[in-house]
């Protein structure tokens, strides 16, 4: 578990999942109850694309680059969408429940931290 930070001051997420291994990345929110904040690290930076098969309710992604700014926020993405990108290439991934990305002002730009 870890905490996820909003430009370095703000608490976005207390008890964030940290998604390690390959089969917990390529679960994420897939046949969960609700919504708990996820942090994906992938090998390399490029536009990581999701879905959201199988997620049965709406959730906020935010994609983070290596230096740890946001390059895109996809909010309220709804249940089996096929194919979510973003317009910039991302190191990291943060899932959210829906409203996340609004309630928090998460912005293009805006500086992401993990406290481990």
């Amino acid at each position: 578990m870890a905490k996820i930070l909003l430009n370095n001051k703000r608490i976005i997420a207390k008890d964030a999942l940290i998604a390690k291994t390959f089969l917990q990345k390529m679960r994420g929110l897939m046949f969960r109850r609700k919504a708990v904040p996820i942090w994906f690290e992938f090998l390399w930076e490029r536009r990581w694309a999701i879905h959201s098969f199988f997620v049965p309710f709406p959730f906020d992604a935010v994609f983070v680059d290596a230096e740890g700014r946001v390059v895109d926020a996809a909010e309220r993405i709804m249940p089996f969408t096929m194919r979510i990108t973003p317009k910039k290439s991302c190191k990291f991934l943060l899932e959210l429940p829906a409203g996340s990305v609004g309630k928090f002002k998460i912005r293009k730009g805006d500086n992401i931290s993990v406290l481990l």
